[in-house]
């Protein structure tokens, strides 16, 4: 069991408390979080245009994504001390 757990620490999660800790499982033995895509299209969409007033080509990126909570053993919240 040594090593099994990798923390990963993003600010978007303790916004509301400094205590609170997540956990999820594996995705290779769990499905904790099931990723959807439009139409089915994984790829991102890319698009680019000439600059007329800045010199050089900006680009547009996007990706048309949402995930759900699928097996709920594989996700755990911690409300903390």
């Amino acid at each position: 069991m040594r090593e099994t757990y990798v923390p990963v620490a993003d600010h978007r999660l303790s916004a509301n408390s400094a205590t609170i800790w997540y956990m999820s499982s594996n995705p290779s033995t769990s499905d904790a979080l099931i990723i959807g895509f439009l139409n089915g299209q994984s790829t991102p969409f890319l698009d680019s245009e000439n600059g007329f007033t800045i010199d050089g080509v900006q680009y547009k990126v996007r990706i048309d994504a949402a995930a759900i909570p699928g097996d709920f053993r594989g996700l755990w919240r911690n409300p903390g001390a």
